[in-house]
């Protein structure tokens, strides 16, 4: 007759190797459905980027030397098709902000923001990607709203109007 520590001691070893399959099989599959939403990318040329996916609509965008966000991408519903970027100083203010039509590929308008002087101007594009002939500047230290209106070329202004706005309401 074996003795009965031999037998808890089979026991024990079954118990482990039990354990260890089921964790283990858990633990791979868990990080499968973290590597579905959490991807790391990095950038060949400049090995200084690199991008984690918070989930399928926000990509972020980190610079490895200064552990600071650069970018934000955000994507339509898909998951795919870029619906607006998000560019940060090396404060994490934002500075620009690109809004894609549908397709993702072209610009509809672009803010770009003056973090020392609150200034956002806002530039329009048409659907081929060529600029549009307006460009919105708002100016909250002034609270005076600026559009610059273009001629076709898109470099020679044919109208600047001024408007006086209250920061959060629309001017008609």
């Amino acid at each position: 007759m074996k003795p009965l520590y031999h037998n808890f001691f089979v026991f024990f070893l079954t118990f482990l190797l039990f354990l260890t399959f089921t964790l283990s099989g858990w633990l791979i599959s868990s990080m499968r459905e973290e590597n579905q939403t959490l991807k790391q990318k990095y950038d060949n040329f400049t090995k200084q980027l690199f991008k984690i996916k918070i989930d399928p609509q926000t990509e972020n965008c980190y610079d490895l030397l200064t552990k600071k966000i650069v970018q934000k991408n955000k994507f339509f519903s898909d998951g795919k098709t870029v619906d607006f970027i998000e560019e940060f100083n090396e404060n994490e203010q934002l500075t620009k902000k690109t809004f894609f039509q549908i397709d993702g590929k072209t610009r509809n308008f672009t803010d770009i923001y003056d973090v020392h002087s609150h200034k956002i101007k806002t530039i329009f594009f048409r659907t081929d990607g060529k600029r549009q002939d307006r460009i919105i500047e708002y100016n909250q230290t002034n609270q005076l709203t600026t559009e610059t209106i273009f001629q076709e070329d898109g470099k020679t202004v044919q109208k600047i109007i001024q408007k006086p706005y209250k920061a959060g309401m629309k001017n008609n």
